[in-house]
C-alpha cells in the first residue's frame, strides 16, 4: 500500500493517451518490459502538510492491449509488477512475475494497487470509433465509506487511494538487448475536501460524520472506479451521488475551536441547492449551497461550514440537554445516600462514575449512555461492554435536581443534585485487578 507521509495526498489530472502515441519509442519485438513508476510529479498541495511515496510492498497492475488498430482488442492482459525498491522513494523500479512481448502500436495503461480480482465490463458498443471500453474494479477500489479516526486525519485516504498511469516516450537508451524500460507516472484519480467545521454554537461538541448530497442525482461522487483502457481516463460506474465520512475518537470542539475532516471523492460538480449535514453529540447541522462548487482532480478544495443556531436542524430532547454535567447522589430509595456517588453525563453520550462506599478507595467507572426521547429513558454500557444493571425513566430533571427511577422497580428513585466532582474523590481512584471485583452503581 503506498503510505502517505504527514497529513494528506494530492491528486493529479489523469492526461489522456490514445493508441498512437503510448507508447513511443518502442520498436523491439519480442521484448520484455520493466516499468520504472514515479510518484505524481507534484505530491503536496497549498498547505505542503504531506507527500506520497511509494513503499517496498506496494503492487501495479499493467494492462497491454494490442490489435487496437481495426477496433477489436484481441488480447488484454492484466499483469502484476511488484516494487523492487525501497521504501519512502519518489521513483521506483517494479518487475514482473510475467513478462510480455512488446510490439509497436501497444496500448498500456497502469494502476495502483493491483487486483487479480478485477473484472472486464464492456461498456458500450466498440463502433463508431471510440472503442470506449471501461475496466470496474472489484470491490477493494470502490471509492464509498470512510472513516476518518479523530481530527484533521487522513489515514483513510490512502485505503481508498486510486491511481492510473500511461507510458511517457522511451528513449533508445532505456532499450537493451531484450528489456525495455518504460517510465511510468502516475496520477491520482481521484479529488480531496478539506472540510473546517467551526463551532459557532452555545456548547462544546464532538463531530461524529460528514455527509455531501448533491442536488442533481446524475452526480457521482461515488461508485465503482472504471479506467477506459484506449483513452486512459478514470471515472466513476454504478455512481451515487452522495459521500458520507464517519468520524471516530474524536475529542470535542469548543466554542470557536475548529474540526477538520478530510473526504476524499470524485472529481465532479456539486451544484447549487446540494446538501452539507455535519452530525454531531449535539445533533445535525445543516445548510444548502447557494453556488457550484468544482471537486478538480489535482487539486484539494477547502469548504468552510459555521455550525451554529440557525443550521441546527434537530436539537436534542431539551430535558436531556438539562441532564448534561455533574451530579452527586443525594438520596436513594426516599432516604439520604450513605455513600458517594458522583455521576458525570456528557454532551457526546459518554458518562463517569465514582463511587465509594465505608471510606473504602474510589470506584471509577466510564462508558456511553443513550436516551430514548419519547420514553425519556436512559441506558447505558460500559466501556468493557457490560450493560447498566437497569435503565432508568426520567422523572424530572430541573437547574439543580436530577431524579429518575428504575424501570424494572419504580420505588427505587434515585436524586442527584448538580455538584462538580470533588478533587479528592477525582483524585483518589485506583484501578482494580478485576472489574467484577466491586459492584457497580448503575
Amino acid at each position: 500500500m503506498k503510505k502517505l507521509h504527514m497529513l494528506c495526498i494530492v491528486l493529479l489530472i489523469a492526461a489522456g493517451c490514445t493508441k498512437n502515441d503510448a507508447p513511443k519509442g518502442i520498436t523491439v519485438e519480442g521484448a520484455s518490459i520493466v516499468i520504472s513508476a514515479e510518484s505524481p510529479t507534484r505530491t503536496s498541495y497549498e498547505e505542503n502538510l504531506t507527500t506520497a511515496y511509494w513503499n517496498a510492498t506496494d503492487q501495479l497492475g499493467v494492462y497491454v492491449c494490442r490489435n487496437f488498430s481495426d477496433g477489436y482488442a484481441s488480447t488484454i492482459e492484466n499483469l502484476r509488477y511488484d516494487n523492487a525498491g525501497s521504501d519512502m522513494s519518489s521513483v521506483a523500479r517494479f518487475t514482473s512475475t510475467a513478462t510480455f512481448n512488446v510490439k509497436t502500436g501497444d496500448v498500456i495503461v497502469g494502476y495502483y494497487p493491483y487486483s487479480s480480482e478485477q473484472t472486464v465490463e464492456i461498456e458500450g458498443s466498440l463502433d463508431g470509433g471510440s472503442r470506449a471500453i471501461a475496466y470496474s474494479l472489484g470491490r477493494p477500489f470502490t471509492l464509498g465509506a470512510q472513516v476518518q479516526n479523530g481530527n484533521a486525519s487522513t489515514a483513510h485516504i490512502g485505503a481508498n487511494d486510486f491511481l492510473v498511469a500511461t507510458p511517457t516516450e522511451v528513449a533508445a537508451s532505456m532499450i537493451e538487448g531484450t528489456t525495455v524500460t518504460v517510465p511510468f507516472t502516475f496520477t491520482h484519480a481521484f479529488a480531496i475536501i478539506k472540510f473546517n467545521v467551526a463551532n459557532k454554537y452555545a456548547r462544546a461538541f464532538t463531530v461524529t460524520g460528514i455527509t455531501i448530497e448533491s442536488a442533481d442525482s446524475e452526480t457521482a461522487l461515488t461508485g465503482e472506479v472504471a479506467i477506459d483502457i484506449v483513452n486512459p481516463t478514470v471515472k466513476i460506474v454504478n455512481g451515487t451521488p452522495s459521500v458520507a465520512l464517519t468520524v471516530e475518537n474524536s475529542t470535542k470542539t469548543a466554542v470557536d475551536e475548529t474540526f477538520t475532516g478530510y473526504m476524499l471523492v470524485n472529481a465532479a460538480t456539486l451544484p447549487v441547492a446540494s446538501t452539507i449535514t455535519v452530525a454531531t453529540s449535539l445533533g445535525r447541522f445543516q445548510l444548502q449551497t447557494t453556488s457550484a462548487i468544482d471537486f478538480y482532480r489535482g487539486k484539494v478544495t477547502t469548504l468552510n461550514f459555521n455550525a451554529n443556531e440557525e443550521r441546527l436542524i434537530d436539537k436534542p430532547a431539551s430535558q436531556l440537554a438539562e441532564c448534561w454535567g455533574s451530579w452527586k447522589l443525594s438520596t436513594y430509595c426516599c432516604q439520604a445516600a450513605g455513600f458517594d456517588v458522583y455521576m458525570v453525563l456528557g454532551d457526546d453520550y459518554s458518562f463517569t462514575l465514582y463511587q465509594r462506599a465505608n471510606d473504602y478507595e474510589v470506584s471509577k467507572f466510564t462508558g456511553t449512555y443513550t436516551f430514548d426521547a419519547s420514553a425519556h429513558i436512559f441506558g447505558g454500557e460500559y466501556s468493557d461492554g457490560t450493560p447498566w444493571a437497569t435503565t432508568y425513566a426520567l422523572e424530572e430533571v430541573t437547574e439543580n435536581t436530577l431524579t429518575w427511577s428504575n424501570t424494572a422497580n419504580d420505588a427505587e428513585v434515585s436524586v442527584y443534585v448538580k455538584a462538580d466532582v470533588p478533587d479528592n474523590i477525582a483524585g483518589a481512584t485506583v484501578a482494580h485487578k478485576s472489574a467484577k471485583s466491586v459492584k457497580r452503581f448503575l
